[in-house]
């Protein structure tokens, strides 16, 4: 912060001193000297300001790698299932099927209303928890389906679009191709 200060005020100095010197007729000082000097003298700054924030790219850098690698570095909770089709990369043709694939999302609603009742329930100057609340937190996890036996193919090369009305599924089958969620 000092340094880009410095940087900033330095033509300020320098044209105060050199107009102060042309007043007073000093000689060997013109106009022309003192714009060469500071054009020169920004010219030569930019740079340096540049690899004095080098140090605090790099800071700021090592600590998102820390983070992508924290990351990296967390359980993988889809694992195969036993007997598994292992493919070899010369085998992937890049030709993509869906067999009679469905999946459900687990939704636990006891969960949710748990989140709300510390929000917004039983806590002084807060709304009391309704009956029907506490009657849902005692019930099991509610599932919906969202895909249930869809079956296509996508040949090497064939340009193929996912259309449909909201809720129908498709951002639920781009996050199974690369197995971010398992198929029921």
């Amino acid at each position: 912060m000092f340094v880009g200060t410095f940087f900033s005020i330095m033509p300020a100095i320098i044209y105060l001193v050199a107009g102060w010197q042309i007043i007073h007729r000093v000689p060997g000082i013109s106009l022309g000297t003192i714009v060469a000097f500071t054009t020169l003298q920004s010219r030569l700054f930019f740079p340096i300001g540049q690899l004095l924030n080098v140090q605090v790219e790099i800071q700021g850098a090592l600590a998102l790698f820390d983070r992508i690698f924290e990351y990296l570095d967390l359980p993988i909770d889809i694992q195969n299932r036993p007997g598994a089709l292992e493919l070899s990369p010369d085998e992937v043709q890049g030709q993509l099927t869906f067999k009679d694939v469905s999946f459900t999302y687990k939704r636990d609603e006891s969960s949710v209303l748990r989140d709300l009742i510390e929000k917004e329930g039983n806590g002084e100057g807060k709304r009391p928890v309704s009956p029907e609340a506490v009657a849902i937190l005692t019930e099991e996890p509610v599932s919906r389906i969202t895909l249930n036996d869809v079956s296509f193919e996508i040949k090497p090369g064939q340009l193929a679009a996912l259309v449909g009305p909201s809720g129908a599924g498709k951002t639920t089958i781009t996050y199974l191709v690369p197995r971010l969620y398992e198929v029921d």
